[in-house]
Protein backbone atom coordinates (compact mmCIF):
# COMPACT_ATOMS: atom_id res chain seq x y z
CA UNK A 1 0.00 0.00 0.00
CA UNK A 2 1.21 3.79 -1.05
CA UNK A 3 1.61 6.06 2.41
CA UNK A 4 1.24 8.73 2.10
CA UNK A 5 2.60 12.46 4.12
CA UNK A 6 5.07 15.05 3.00
CA UNK A 7 7.40 15.64 0.27
CA UNK A 8 5.74 14.46 -3.03
CA UNK A 9 3.85 11.11 -1.66
CA UNK A 10 0.60 11.17 -3.67
CA UNK A 11 -1.77 10.70 0.04
CA UNK A 12 -1.97 12.61 2.92
CA UNK A 13 0.18 10.84 6.29
CA UNK A 14 -3.55 9.45 7.36
CA UNK A 15 -4.30 7.40 3.97
CA UNK A 16 -3.30 4.43 2.78
CA UNK A 17 -4.43 2.86 -0.84
CA UNK A 18 -3.66 -0.72 -2.78
CA UNK A 19 -4.50 -3.58 -4.27
CA UNK A 20 -4.32 -5.73 -6.73
CA UNK A 21 -4.97 -8.33 -9.45
CA UNK A 22 -4.71 -12.05 -9.71
CA UNK A 23 -4.82 -14.02 -13.71
CA UNK A 24 -4.77 -18.06 -13.29
CA UNK A 25 -4.58 -19.99 -16.28
CA UNK A 26 -4.53 -23.82 -15.33
CA UNK A 27 -3.64 -26.80 -17.82
CA UNK A 28 -4.49 -30.67 -16.29
CA UNK A 29 -5.45 -33.71 -17.10
CA UNK A 30 -8.02 -33.32 -19.85
CA UNK A 31 -9.15 -29.88 -18.07
CA UNK A 32 -7.77 -26.35 -19.24
CA UNK A 33 -9.71 -22.92 -17.81
CA UNK A 34 -8.07 -19.41 -17.33
CA UNK A 35 -9.82 -16.88 -15.51
CA UNK A 36 -9.60 -13.70 -12.97
CA UNK A 37 -9.18 -15.15 -9.64
CA UNK A 38 -9.72 -11.77 -8.39
CA UNK A 39 -9.42 -7.59 -8.41
CA UNK A 40 -9.25 -6.03 -5.63
CA UNK A 41 -8.89 -2.64 -3.53
CA UNK A 42 -8.32 -1.30 -0.30
CA UNK A 43 -8.23 1.82 1.34
CA UNK A 44 -7.22 2.53 4.90
CA UNK A 45 -7.61 5.60 7.15
CA UNK A 46 -6.50 7.02 10.44
CA UNK A 47 -9.22 9.03 12.04
CA UNK A 48 -7.55 9.37 15.17
CA UNK A 49 -3.56 8.87 16.44
CA UNK A 50 -2.79 5.38 16.27
CA UNK A 51 -6.42 4.20 14.62
CA UNK A 52 -6.65 2.85 11.85
CA UNK A 53 -10.22 1.69 9.42
CA UNK A 54 -9.22 -0.55 6.58
CA UNK A 55 -11.55 -2.19 3.89
CA UNK A 56 -11.10 -3.94 0.45
CA UNK A 57 -13.90 -4.36 -2.23
CA UNK A 58 -13.20 -6.74 -5.61
CA UNK A 59 -14.73 -8.96 -7.68
CA UNK A 60 -13.82 -12.65 -7.33
CA UNK A 61 -14.13 -15.84 -9.40
CA UNK A 62 -16.69 -17.18 -10.20
CA UNK A 63 -19.53 -14.95 -9.97
CA UNK A 64 -17.30 -11.89 -10.39
CA UNK A 65 -19.39 -10.07 -8.63
CA UNK A 66 -18.09 -7.01 -6.07
CA UNK A 67 -17.58 -8.23 -2.49
CA UNK A 68 -16.50 -6.26 1.04
CA UNK A 69 -14.47 -9.49 2.22
CA UNK A 70 -12.22 -7.69 4.21
CA UNK A 71 -12.44 -4.72 6.61
CA UNK A 72 -11.63 -4.33 10.24
CA UNK A 73 -10.67 -1.03 12.69
CA UNK A 74 -7.52 -1.38 14.03
CA UNK A 75 -6.10 0.22 16.93
CA UNK A 76 -2.54 0.42 18.45
CA UNK A 77 -2.86 0.46 22.02
CA UNK A 78 0.54 0.54 22.65
CA UNK A 79 4.30 0.21 21.00
CA UNK A 80 3.80 -3.48 21.64
CA UNK A 81 0.06 -3.97 21.77
CA UNK A 82 -2.60 -3.76 18.82
CA UNK A 83 -6.46 -4.49 18.83
CA UNK A 84 -8.48 -5.02 15.91
CA UNK A 85 -12.28 -5.73 14.97
CA UNK A 86 -13.64 -6.83 12.17
CA UNK A 87 -14.15 -9.33 9.05
CA UNK A 88 -10.47 -11.00 8.36
CA UNK A 89 -8.90 -14.13 8.49
CA UNK A 90 -7.51 -15.19 11.82
CA UNK A 91 -4.11 -15.57 13.23
CA UNK A 92 -3.07 -19.40 12.33
CA UNK A 93 -0.15 -21.34 11.13
CA UNK A 94 2.02 -19.30 8.30
CA UNK A 95 -0.44 -17.11 6.65
CA UNK A 96 0.33 -18.09 2.63
CA UNK A 97 -2.13 -16.10 0.53
CA UNK A 98 -2.17 -19.09 -1.31
CA UNK A 99 -5.55 -20.68 -0.17
CA UNK A 100 -5.21 -24.03 -1.94
CA UNK A 101 -2.53 -25.05 0.13
CA UNK A 102 -3.31 -28.22 2.78
CA UNK A 103 -2.72 -26.19 5.71
CA UNK A 104 -4.93 -23.45 4.44
CA UNK A 105 -8.07 -24.69 2.73
CA UNK A 106 -7.40 -28.10 4.45
CA UNK A 107 -8.62 -27.39 7.36
CA UNK A 108 -10.67 -24.45 6.52
CA UNK A 109 -9.43 -21.34 5.67
CA UNK A 110 -10.65 -21.54 2.14
CA UNK A 111 -11.23 -18.81 -0.03
CA UNK A 112 -14.23 -16.59 1.18
CA UNK A 113 -13.95 -17.74 4.93
CA UNK A 114 -13.24 -14.67 7.05
CA UNK A 115 -14.95 -14.44 9.95
CA UNK A 116 -16.27 -11.50 12.16
CA UNK A 117 -13.34 -11.23 14.67
CA UNK A 118 -12.30 -9.32 17.66
CA UNK A 119 -8.40 -10.02 18.05
CA UNK A 120 -5.85 -8.76 20.37
CA UNK A 121 -2.48 -9.20 19.60
CA UNK A 122 1.67 -8.34 21.67
CA UNK A 123 4.76 -8.01 19.97
CA UNK A 124 8.13 -7.66 20.31
CA UNK A 125 11.66 -8.35 19.89
CA UNK A 126 11.58 -11.89 20.91
CA UNK A 127 8.14 -13.07 19.22
CA UNK A 128 4.52 -12.36 19.01
CA UNK A 129 1.11 -14.12 20.34
CA UNK A 130 -2.24 -13.59 18.63
CA UNK A 131 -5.26 -14.39 20.24
CA UNK A 132 -8.96 -13.88 18.54
CA UNK A 133 -12.16 -14.94 19.20
CA UNK A 134 -14.35 -15.63 16.12
CA UNK A 135 -18.01 -14.33 15.98
CA UNK A 136 -19.34 -16.23 12.50
CA UNK A 137 -18.40 -15.48 8.54
CA UNK A 138 -20.70 -16.63 6.95
CA UNK A 139 -24.01 -15.04 8.38
CA UNK A 140 -27.70 -16.20 7.48
CA UNK A 141 -30.58 -14.15 7.94
CA UNK A 142 -33.54 -15.97 9.22
CA UNK A 143 -37.29 -14.56 9.52
CA UNK A 144 -38.65 -15.95 13.08
CA UNK A 145 -42.15 -14.64 14.32
CA UNK A 146 -41.23 -14.37 17.88
CA UNK A 147 -38.06 -12.14 17.24
CA UNK A 148 -38.12 -10.63 13.95
CA UNK A 149 -35.02 -11.04 11.64
CA UNK A 150 -32.19 -12.09 12.98
CA UNK A 151 -28.72 -12.72 12.05
CA UNK A 152 -26.63 -15.91 12.99
CA UNK A 153 -23.37 -16.42 12.49
CA UNK A 154 -22.29 -19.68 11.04
CA UNK A 155 -19.04 -20.06 13.09
CA UNK A 156 -17.34 -19.27 16.44
CA UNK A 157 -15.08 -20.23 17.95
CA UNK A 158 -10.86 -19.02 19.40
CA UNK A 159 -7.46 -19.21 17.48
CA UNK A 160 -4.56 -18.60 19.44
CA UNK A 161 -0.78 -18.03 17.50
CA UNK A 162 2.23 -17.36 19.12
CA UNK A 163 5.76 -17.18 17.63
CA UNK A 164 9.22 -17.04 18.39
CA UNK A 165 11.99 -15.13 17.04
CA UNK A 166 15.24 -17.55 17.33
CA UNK A 167 17.44 -15.06 15.91
CA UNK A 168 17.06 -12.60 12.75
CA UNK A 169 16.34 -15.09 10.33
CA UNK A 170 14.66 -18.36 12.41
CA UNK A 171 11.03 -18.18 13.77
CA UNK A 172 9.14 -20.95 15.03
CA UNK A 173 5.79 -21.07 16.74
CA UNK A 174 2.30 -22.96 17.32
CA UNK A 175 -1.18 -22.32 16.69
CA UNK A 176 -4.39 -23.47 18.50
CA UNK A 177 -8.36 -23.28 16.99
CA UNK A 178 -11.39 -24.36 18.42
CA UNK A 179 -14.18 -23.55 15.87
CA UNK A 180 -17.87 -24.24 16.11
CA UNK A 181 -20.84 -24.93 14.07
CA UNK A 182 -24.57 -26.20 13.99
CA UNK A 183 -22.94 -29.41 12.62
CA UNK A 184 -19.87 -30.16 14.64
CA UNK A 185 -17.35 -28.69 16.84
CA UNK A 186 -13.59 -29.31 16.11
CA UNK A 187 -10.02 -28.44 17.47
CA UNK A 188 -7.01 -27.74 15.04
CA UNK A 189 -3.37 -27.34 16.29
CA UNK A 190 0.05 -27.45 15.06
CA UNK A 191 3.52 -26.44 14.85
CA UNK A 192 5.23 -24.15 12.27
CA UNK A 193 8.78 -22.28 11.39
CA UNK A 194 10.35 -20.29 8.87
CA UNK A 195 14.42 -19.97 8.48
CA UNK A 196 16.24 -18.12 6.22
CA UNK A 197 19.99 -19.49 6.95
CA UNK A 198 21.55 -17.20 4.08
CA UNK A 199 19.80 -14.17 2.19
CA UNK A 200 19.02 -16.00 -0.64
CA UNK A 201 17.84 -19.39 0.72
CA UNK A 202 14.74 -19.79 2.70
CA UNK A 203 11.93 -22.81 4.15
CA UNK A 204 8.77 -22.92 5.69
CA UNK A 205 7.20 -26.47 7.16
CA UNK A 206 3.74 -26.23 9.01
CA UNK A 207 2.07 -29.57 10.34
CA UNK A 208 -1.25 -29.20 12.05
CA UNK A 209 -4.04 -31.89 12.96
CA UNK A 210 -7.89 -31.44 12.80
CA UNK A 211 -9.98 -33.77 15.20
CA UNK A 212 -13.77 -33.31 15.10
CA UNK A 213 -14.59 -33.11 18.73
CA UNK A 214 -18.10 -33.82 18.63
CA UNK A 215 -17.90 -37.16 16.35
CA UNK A 216 -15.11 -39.02 18.36
CA UNK A 217 -15.22 -41.86 15.90
CA UNK A 218 -14.14 -39.50 13.39
CA UNK A 219 -10.55 -40.05 12.51
CA UNK A 220 -7.84 -37.35 12.74
CA UNK A 221 -7.04 -35.62 9.57
CA UNK A 222 -3.64 -34.46 9.64
CA UNK A 223 -1.98 -32.29 6.63
CA UNK A 224 1.60 -30.52 6.32
CA UNK A 225 3.17 -28.33 4.09
CA UNK A 226 7.22 -28.08 3.26
CA UNK A 227 8.54 -25.69 1.35
CA UNK A 228 12.26 -24.69 0.12
CA UNK A 229 13.06 -21.78 -1.99
CA UNK A 230 16.56 -20.32 -3.52
CA UNK A 231 16.56 -17.00 -4.80
CA UNK A 232 19.11 -17.58 -8.13
CA UNK A 233 19.05 -14.16 -9.50
CA UNK A 234 17.47 -11.04 -8.61
CA UNK A 235 13.33 -11.21 -8.50
CA UNK A 236 14.04 -15.45 -10.12
CA UNK A 237 13.02 -17.90 -7.47
CA UNK A 238 12.76 -21.70 -7.95
CA UNK A 239 10.78 -23.30 -4.98
CA UNK A 240 10.28 -26.92 -4.45
CA UNK A 241 7.41 -27.98 -1.90
CA UNK A 242 5.61 -30.88 -0.93
CA UNK A 243 2.22 -31.21 1.11
CA UNK A 244 -0.23 -34.02 2.86
CA UNK A 245 -3.88 -33.50 3.67
CA UNK A 246 -5.22 -37.64 2.87
CA UNK A 247 -2.49 -37.61 0.05
CA UNK A 248 0.53 -36.61 -1.43
CA UNK A 249 0.91 -33.21 -3.36
CA UNK A 250 4.49 -32.02 -4.84
CA UNK A 251 4.79 -28.98 -6.58
CA UNK A 252 7.91 -27.07 -8.47
CA UNK A 253 7.59 -23.30 -8.92
CA UNK A 254 9.06 -20.58 -11.09
CA UNK A 255 8.76 -17.29 -9.40
CA UNK A 256 9.75 -14.01 -11.25
CA UNK A 257 9.39 -10.36 -10.16
CA UNK A 258 9.55 -9.02 -13.85
CA UNK A 259 8.78 -5.31 -12.97
CA UNK A 260 7.57 -3.49 -9.62
CA UNK A 261 4.22 -4.21 -8.66
CA UNK A 262 4.03 -7.15 -10.92
CA UNK A 263 4.47 -11.22 -9.92
CA UNK A 264 3.99 -13.69 -12.12
CA UNK A 265 4.40 -17.97 -10.80
CA UNK A 266 4.90 -20.87 -13.49
CA UNK A 267 4.17 -23.92 -11.18
CA UNK A 268 3.80 -27.31 -12.00
CA UNK A 269 1.53 -29.77 -9.06
CA UNK A 270 1.84 -33.56 -9.38
CA UNK A 271 -0.23 -36.29 -7.57
CA UNK A 272 -0.98 -39.60 -7.92
CA UNK A 273 -4.25 -38.77 -9.38
CA UNK A 274 -3.14 -36.00 -11.52
CA UNK A 275 -0.98 -33.70 -13.36
CA UNK A 276 -1.48 -29.87 -12.85
CA UNK A 277 0.23 -26.48 -14.46
CA UNK A 278 -0.80 -23.43 -13.21
CA UNK A 279 0.52 -19.96 -14.68
CA UNK A 280 -0.75 -16.95 -11.91
CA UNK A 281 0.15 -13.54 -13.01
CA UNK A 282 -0.22 -11.12 -9.85
CA UNK A 283 -0.42 -7.08 -10.19
CA UNK A 284 0.15 -5.29 -7.16
CA UNK A 285 -1.80 -1.76 -7.50
CA UNK A 286 0.95 1.06 -6.14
Amino acid sequence: MVRGGGGEELLPAWALVGGDTRYVNINADGYHNKFLMHSTYELAVSPATNLWVAATAGKYAPTGEVELRRHYILLNAHENVSVRWGRFFPAYGIMSPDHTLATRSGIGWRQDAETYNAEISVHGSIGELFVTTLFGGEEEVRLSKKRGYRIKGDETGTTIRGALFLGDTLQAGGSYWFGSTMEQDWLVAGAFAQWAPIPSLYGSIELDRRTVMSDPERPHADVSWTEVGYEVWRGVHLKASHEYYGGQRWRATLQLFPVTHVEILLRSEYAPSKTVSHTILLHTWL
